[in-house]
């Protein structure tokens, strides 16, 4: 679960390096906001199940 997480989280650092315009401003927030979901739900697992 840890290592799922970091590899989230470092998805999420990845997208942040990227610069956007246009449509892609939004596709790209839904992105990281999806990934931080993901994120968030695994940290409230607590035995990683």
């Amino acid at each position: 679960m840890e290592e799922t997480k970091k590899l989230i989280d470092d998805a999420i650092a990845i997208l942040s390096t990227l610069s956007v315009n246009g449509d892609a401003v939004e596709v790209m927030a839904a992105a990281k906001s999806k990934l931080r979901k993901a994120s968030a739900n695994l940290k409230e697992e607590p035995d990683g199940r």
